[in-house]
């Protein structure tokens, strides 16, 4: 009797995995403070690898110090957006977005971007509504927030892939 021939993938079944796990992970990080910009980025790029695989390990960060800039450039679709609530041009300008507005247009747009809110508040009620519009998740700015936003950032990341591959698949069930 002849034994099945174990499971191989067609050249292009090969290249289309290698798309995917190739794709640059598009993050937005959007903090009104220059300097808790620059340290969001570090945080994300400093990765340990016990976060991410090699593979899993390749993305882009563009920086925006305001919603405003962030949802003009929402034409790129971000895969992940880490959001500051408490945005300067909010207290100064009220005409300026809060994280909430901004949290609102960005699901708007793009409603597969996944959105982590990351502020130095703690009120629970204000988490629960990032959730209901559409965050994937809340970290607040307290000790620990390095590895509390890694993980974050990391468990979204595998998400996006896991998407990626998903929808990668239904195209070739056609």
């Amino acid at each position: 009797m002849k034994q099945a021939a174990p499971f191989q993938q067609t050249e292009p079944e090969r290249l289309l995995d290698y798309m995917v796990m190739e794709r640059k992970i598009k993050i937005f990080v959007v903090e009104d403070s220059d300097i808790y910009r620059e340290l969001i980025s570090s945080f994300i790029y400093t990765m340990d690898r016990g976060y991410l695989s090699p593979q899993e390990s390749n993305f882009d960060i563009r920086s925006f110090s305001t919603g405003e800039h962030c949802i003009g450039e929402m034409g790129e679709r971000p895969d992940i957006v880490v959001l500051d609530y408490h945005l300067d041009g909010y207290k100064n300008h009220p005409d300026c977005m809060d994280g909430l507005d901004t949290l609102k247009l960005i699901k708007h747009y793009s409603p597969s971007t996944h959105v982590v809110v990351i502020t130095a508040d703690r009120d629970t009620t204000l988490a629960n509504e990032f959730i209901v519009n559409g965050a994937s998740d809340y970290v607040s700015k307290e000790p620990g927030v390095r590895e509390k936003l890694q993980h974050s950032v990391a468990r979204l990341i595998r998400i996006v892939r896991r998407e990626l591959k998903e929808y990668r698949d239904l195209g070739n069930a056609e």
